[in-house]
């Protein structure tokens, strides 16, 4: 897949298999944040969210952890469930494991999240900045 993407002009980019159904089938999810929070906090917060939450908590497969994406410091977990919590919407639909990683570049903190699999593990290898 491939695509442009600037976050002055969009915050949220979503890549998925299943135009008609999309959240139900595997998916990856870029948001973009301007925030001037720490990324290792807005990733425990997010984390925390997902796995808290009253409607649909999720099942901790991996804690946020300190990792590297695209020679980026950034943060990870993993969660089994049957939707995602993000900073922009909350949602039912694929059950299985999702991964967030949290990252910053420049002046802005970046979310992706994806349901694994192997498909979206492929896509997600082919992700790189061109600026």
């Amino acid at each position: 897949a491939t695509g442009q993407f600037d976050p002055n002009d969009s915050s949220t980019l979503r890549i998925y298999l299943n135009k008609n159904e999309p959240l139900l089938e595997p998916h990856i999810t870029v948001i973009v944040e301007n925030s001037t929070k720490d990324i290792s906090k807005l990733a425990e917060e997010n984390y925390l969210l997902n796995i808290n939450h009253k409607g649909i908590p999720g099942q901790s497969i991996m804690v946020p952890t300190k990792t590297t994406f695209q020679n980026l410091e950034a943060y990870e977990y993993e969660i089994n469930n049957k939707g995602f919590v993000s900073p922009r919407e909350e949602y039912l639909g694929y059950d299985g494991i999702y991964r967030a990683i949290w990252f910053a570049k420049n002046r802005y903190q970046y979310l992706i999240y994806y349901t694994k699999d192997a498909e979206m593990d492929q896509i997600l290898s082919t992700f790189k900045f061109t600026n």
